[in-house]
């Protein structure tokens, strides 16, 4: 896996939000899915996956090249909150570079410092024999 140490990973913010929208819905297009999507609906899930969980962008040069999107919540069944991965993107051309693993131990990074700041337990769940679980493995 090569490195591209000119791709910065950082905290995505609310100005980031029309940039991952447009990225993300340009890639569902292509994958042919077939579920229709509300647009304003998608805009503001992102907004408030930015707001309340953890977004990871990628950017080189100024441009967003892939982006994974963390979901905070507690759901029904559970009485702690848990992490959820609710996108991870990449460009087909970073696919097979190192990038996918280092916006996972960003985040991983940054839920370390806020839980020693903040004395909050997050668990991130990854299903085993997954392909992220196999990438975090290499």
């Amino acid at each position: 896996m090569t490195t591209d140490k000119t791709i910065r990973i950082r905290m995505a913010t609310a100005l980031d939000a029309v940039n991952l929208y447009q990225l993300l819905v340009a890639e569902e297009e292509k994958s042919n899915i077939g579920l229709a999507f509300d647009e304003t609906a998608r805009l503001v899930h992102i907004i408030n996956v930015i707001a309340t969980g953890y977004v990871l962008v990628a950017e080189k040069s100024g441009r967003i090249v892939g982006s994974a999107g963390f979901a905070n919540g507690a759901p029904g069944y559970a009485s702690e909150s848990i992490l959820v991965s609710d996108w991870m993107y990449l460009l087909p051309s970073l696919r097979n570079t190192d990038l996918g693993k280092r916006l996972i131990k960003k985040l991983l990074d940054k839920l370390t410092k806020f839980a020693d700041l903040k004395a909050v337990q997050t668990r991130l769940f990854i299903p085993t024999g997954s392909k992220l679980s196999a990438a975090l493995e290499a």
